[in-house]
């Protein structure tokens, strides 16, 4: 969006709050949006000293860039790839792997369950 530079963090969080407003999110989902920005707004006030996030720059610069050969040439996620489908074909009939498969959220006893069985 040309020309933001001289609005401040709240008032991009106001267009933000429009847009999704647009996209007609719910409300509890706006409001969990809005204050998770405000939030995030006052501490960069507060604890980084900066006023205005539209007019700070924030980078990051890489250090170095090394690759180990060993590195490349992994097969470890291709193993556990294999690995895991494996399992999950062989454990079709347990709850917890039913949920994944049909995309139901899990409870925390499920991803308790989960971690248990990794």
């Amino acid at each position: 969006m040309k020309g933001v530079g001289f609005l401040n963090f709240q008032r991009m969080i106001a267009l933000f709050m429009d847009y999704c407003r647009s996209k007609q999110l719910r409300a509890k989902t706006m409001a969990s949006y809005e204050q998770s920005l405000k939030l995030f707004a006052r501490w960069l006030r507060d604890e980084m000293g900066i006023e205005d996030a539209a007019q700070t720059n924030f980078t990051d610069e890489v250090l170095s860039m090394e690759w180990q050969e060993s590195e490349l040439e992994n097969d470890d996620l291709k193993n556990y790839k294999a690995k895991a489908e494996f399992y999950v074909r062989q454990h079709q009939d347990h709850l917890v792997i039913a949920k994944l498969k049909k995309n139901v959220p899990l409870t925390s006893l499920d991803v308790e369950s989960l971690e248990r069985i990794l």
